[in-house]
């Protein structure tokens, strides 16, 4: 289980920056910016961050590929493969991505371990989720 300390700028989902009350940017805790990280790599494909263009999940590469249980699975598997290199330990996620329709799926990340508090206390978390319903375009099986 990893103890996660990083302290981020506060943004919504969508990755709009939040200004606190007082006109500067809000700060998120350690369990916030988790989230945020694990939000922006999986709204996120490799190449499309100027920093690192290591970073993203890739999902977008799936777009308009048949829907098959090795889809799934390959979906699965970037999702894994990029939270535990740049935000998660491996025993602290759990992913899952499920058909809904023959072009969308689900995608349910859960992520937990032990997070630094604003007054420097450890505390262990339950699993937080986020959840996605990720479009599909029908059509030829090869990404668009």
């Amino acid at each position: 289980m990893g103890i996660y300390s990083s302290r981020d700028i506060y943004s919504t989902t969508s990755g709009d920056i939040i200004i606190g009350a007082n006109g500067d940017l809000k700060i998120a805790d350690s369990i916030e910016s988790v989230s945020g990280a694990v939000n922006f790599i999986l709204r996120t494909d490799r190449g499309e961050y100027t920093p690192d263009k290591r970073v993203g999940a890739d999902l977008g590469s799936f777009i308009g590929r048949t829907m098959s249980p090795s889809l799934i699975s390959d979906m699965e598997a970037n999702i894994r493969q990029n939270l535990t290199k740049f935000v998660l330990a491996a025993n602290d996620l759990q992913e899952h991505v499920v058909p809904l329709s023959e072009e969308e799926v689900g995608v349910i990340v859960g992520y937990g371990g032990q997070y630094i508090d604003k007054d420097g206390n450890v505390m262990d978390t339950t699993i937080g989720t986020l959840n996605y319903v990720f479009p599909y375009i029908e059509g030829s099986p090869e990404p668009i």
